[in-house]
């Protein structure tokens, strides 16, 4: 076989491994002598050739299959080489074949109409090896080029049907994970506005088992597919722990974690959450990352700085998912927002903080649809070139439109529930959300989560605060005070060397329902039950609603012994 002339690796891409077979080449030429030279000159130099007299028959063996270059004399009966050429070049064949016009003309009108005809290039007759030979070889060599961009071309576009199929499949998996399980209250609105396919901001809500709201939004470092994977790592946990009951701060905890063991090294999440308990009028928040959180209530702002480490920078033991707590009023409202946001640009021009926080004082009064409206003038068509999203929440919370969540028919049947905490195993973990899965895993009184979460709560939260720790209420007479309360908790809970509570449950079916006996005892020293407790509309306090609001939703609460066991009723229909 026939080597064509090295080429400089620099210069041209790789062509790939030379052919597995000769290079097929077709000649049409009616001369006969003309013709033969012409194929003995190609075949010496390694091609096999296949010689034709017209231009038809040329057209006819082109479409029964295409050689790897084309060499058509100008003048021949049937159809010429013009014609001949033309027709090849419309026959719609996929690869590229070099055309190479053969004739005695010399003029420059004549050369042009070969080229004008679809020709690559001419030789003039008589035949010069050493010319036909460079010809051929630069020819061959633009035929190699284009089959290496069509074989690429090919690649590409199998690649890019692959893509799209993969982003379809993660579409459905991120829709199914996310979107489907997102419920947005109708005191939260959100402006959410990706860069790309996949959203590398998160926004996440949810309704908690006493009514209330979380809210998480989540910044990933980078955007499109990567930062959509980390989105389904935080989105699960968020919502199957809230459901279960877990404080906020614990839910980062442990979204920090699942991050920061599986995010590769320098993909974190900057994040900011909200809890919101509008019955007890109490708004909790903690900002990893994200620029200042702004609450307004009324006349009055306050910024929320950034005061923690973004998800999944550091371990557990490093990070703080504190969050800062304080009274609110019901019209106070939140914004939480992504630097994509205040980092918009247009040209050399930056949105900016200021410009943000300026449509709160002059705008309409709907601060998302104002800044939505004056985002888009700002940008005018440019090219975002990081997502942007925008939280608010009013802390108004109707309760009555919290999400009902769907609860498969009733399965009524007796059931016995006993379980242990020690001290060691309370300091780890927070019983309510264990407490909670158990009877969520029972299904009967599925639909009654609020109510339980409530008797649950205050039961346990008195067992071990006032029962194992001995702490005092009154602590909570100012709201500065709650926060002296939870920190002597937490020193309490640390040096305390035993104790523990114990919680029994027992379900008995009745008529449509049941009635649900709940005992929960601890080793404390207990107190003088035997006192008056105001009522829920009597006590105006910070604290002392505990155990009015348990015989507000139970049938009854018996406390027993010293004070340290007590047993409630719920009757359920």
């Amino acid at each position: 076989m026939f080597s064509t002339t090295p080429v400089c690796a620099d210069a041209l891409p790789v062509l790939g491994p030379a052919p597995a077979s000769p290079r097929q080449v077709l000649i049409a030429d009616d001369d006969r002598m003309s013709r033969m030279l012409l194929k003995s000159m190609f075949e010496q130099q390694g091609y096999v050739v296949q010689a034709v007299e017209n231009g038809a028959q040329a057209v006819a063996a082109f479409q029964a299959s295409p050689p790897d270059l084309v060499a058509l004399d100008v003048n021949m009966p049937v159809m010429d080489g013009y014609a001949a050429a033309q027709a090849i070049r419309a026959s719609g064949c996929a690869r590229f074949v070099p055309i190479i016009f053969v004739t005695s003309a010399t003029d420059d009108e004549s050369l042009a109409r070969c080229i004008a005809s679809g020709g690559d290039d001419f030789l003039s007759k008589p035949y010069n090896s050493v010319i036909l030979r460079a010809k051929t070889d630069a020819l061959l060599r633009i035929h190699d080029l284009y089959e290496t961009t069509r074989t690429q071309r090919d690649e590409l576009s199998r690649y890019q049907l692959h893509i799209m199929r993969e982003h379809e499949f993660a579409q459905h998996i991120f829709h199914t994970v996310v979107e489907r399980r997102a419920y947005l209250p109708p005191n939260v609105r959100r402006l959410l506005l990706p860069s790309s396919v996949f959203n590398g901001d998160v926004v996440l809500t949810a309704s908690t088992p006493a009514g209330g709201i979380h809210v998480f939004i989540g910044d990933f470092t980078g955007h499109g597919l990567g930062a959509a994977i980390g989105t389904l790592l935080v989105a699960d946990a968020f919502y199957r722990m809230t459901m279960k009951g877990f404080a906020l701060g614990e839910i980062l905890v442990e979204l920090n974690r699942k991050l920061n063991s599986t995010l590769p090294t320098g993909m974190f999440c900057a994040g900011a959450a909200l809890s919101l308990d509008a019955q007890a009028n109490r708004l909790s928040l903690w900002n990893g990352g994200l620029p200042d959180l702004l609450v307004y209530s009324g006349t009055e702002k306050r910024r929320f700085p950034s005061r923690h480490l973004p998800l999944g920078v550091v371990g557990n033991p490093e990070f703080d998912g504190c969050m800062e707590s304080f009274p609110v009023t019901p019209n106070a409202r939140v914004y939480l927002y992504t630097d994509g946001l205040i980092e918009a640009q247009a040209g050399k021009t930056i949105y900016g903080q200021e410009r943000m926080e300026a449509l709160f004082e002059t705008g309409t009064g709907d601060p998302v649809g104002d800044i939505t409206a004056d985002l888009s003038t700002f940008l005018a068509g440019i090219e975002q070139a990081d997502d942007i999203t925008l939280v608010e929440v009013t802390c108004a919370l109707d309760t009555r439109s919290i999400e009902s969540v769907p609860v498969p028919p009733s399965r009524v049947s007796a059931w016995r529930l006993h379980l242990k905490f020690e001290l060691d195993r309370l300091r780890q973990l927070d019983p309510l959300p264990v407490v909670l899965q158990a009877m969520g895993e029972l299904r009967d009184l599925g639909r009654h989560r609020e109510s339980l979460y409530l008797i649950f709560a205050e039961l346990l939260s008195n067992a071990v605060e006032h029962g194992l720790l001995e702490l005092d209420s009154g602590l909570k007479n100012s709201p500065d005070g709650f926060l002296s309360y939870y920190t002597a908790r937490a020193a309490r809970l640390a040096g305390a060397e035993s104790g523990w509570v114990t919680i029994e449950c027992e379900h008995v079916p009745h008529a449509d329902g049941g009635i649900l006996t709940i005992c929960i005892e601890d080793s404390g020293a207990g107190f003088d039950h035997g006192c008056t407790l105001r009522s829920l509309e009597e006590n105006r306090s910070l604290h002392g609603r505990g155990i009015p609001l348990l015989r507000s939703l139970c049938r009854s609460v018996c406390y027993q012994g010293r004070g340290n066991r007590v047993e409630v009723v719920y009757a359920w229909e």
